[in-house]
């Protein structure tokens, strides 16, 4: 059974308050591309199936509208375009990506029209961490960069990439942030540790090989797995700095100032993808 809304504000051509008949006493904001053009307030929208719905509660409101009103026309069907795109890749997101994605792209875009550079340090990080959501957001960046005729670099797909995650898990864009920037901490140790210039290892295949493998061994380690490795005391004697980088990772990971022995051999299949990587 369809809800039927009755206008109660027009924001834009593409975001109006609603008030559904299910719920007459609370307002909703409907996102969407055109949900809003033609319409007046007062006026009962004839289709609103493909509009997002959600419920901003007290402060966020007014947050929301403020936004809601700085952002283009143009720009937010651009994102609402795109967000269509990388849900049918994703499945349902928080409709409120429409909003927050929407004022993030928007400072973007001014940012890049007034000849501003893009960048991102995490770029490799967060590409290795949330592949799908990063595949998505190249999807997004292509839409508002044809539609609007910018040149979003693939470094702002990054960022566009965490609003992702946290819009299809709940969260706000802290949790990936956080996540990229531990796994960053992760690739600094392993530099480090192998004498490797950062310039060196950043922004390439190679990087992205490193990371994927790093969030390998976190996932090992988070799911409690321990592998043994027969070869451990070799490797750590044939290896040492692969091996000490692999310990000091893990470490890190499990907050312990010396690798437990049930890691170890965790620690020598590392040190063993460390070898071959930095050849």
């Amino acid at each position: 059974m369809s809800t039927d809304y009755r206008v109660t504000r027009v924001i834009s051509n593409n975001a109006v308050f609603v008030q559904s008949t299910a719920h007459p006493d609370q307002e909703e904001i409907l996102v969407g591309r055109g949900v809003g053009f033609g319409v007046k307030a007062g006026e009962m929208l004839k289709d609103a199936s493909q509009a997002r719905s959600f419920i901003p509660k007290g402060k966020e409101k007014s947050q929301l509208l403020k936004a809601l009103e700085r952002i283009d026309d143009d720009l937010f069907a651009a994102v609402t375009a795109g967000l269509e795109k990388a849900m049918d890749y994703l499945g349902a997101l928080d409709p409120s990506a429409y909003l927050l994605l929407a004022e993030h792209i928007s400072f973007a875009v001014q940012r890049v029209r007034r000849g501003e550079i893009i960048h991102n340090p995490l770029l490799e990080e967060i590409h290795a961490a949330f592949t799908e959501e990063f595949d998505a957001a190249l999807m997004v960046l292509a839409e508002v960069n044809d539609s609007l005729g910018v040149h979003l670099p693939v470094e702002e797909a990054a960022y566009i990439a965490l609003h992702l995650n946290a819009a299809r898990t709940g969260s706000t864009v802290k949790a990936p942030l956080a996540t990229a920037n531990a796994l960053a901490g992760d690739m600094a140790i392993v530099r480090n540790a192998l004498g490797i210039a950062p310039s060196i290892s950043q922004h390439s295949i190679s990087a992205q090989r490193l990371a994927s493998a790093l969030i390998e061994l976190r996932t090992h380690i988070a799911a409690g797995r321990r592998r043994s490795n027969a070869m451990a005391r070799s490797v750590e004697r044939e290896l040492p700095r692969e091996f000490g980088a692999a310990s000091e990772v893990i470490c890190s990971v499990v907050e312990t100032p010396s690798l437990p022995h049930s890691l170890r051999g965790e620690a020598a299949f590392f040190a063993m993808f460390l070898h071959g990587w930095k050849q």
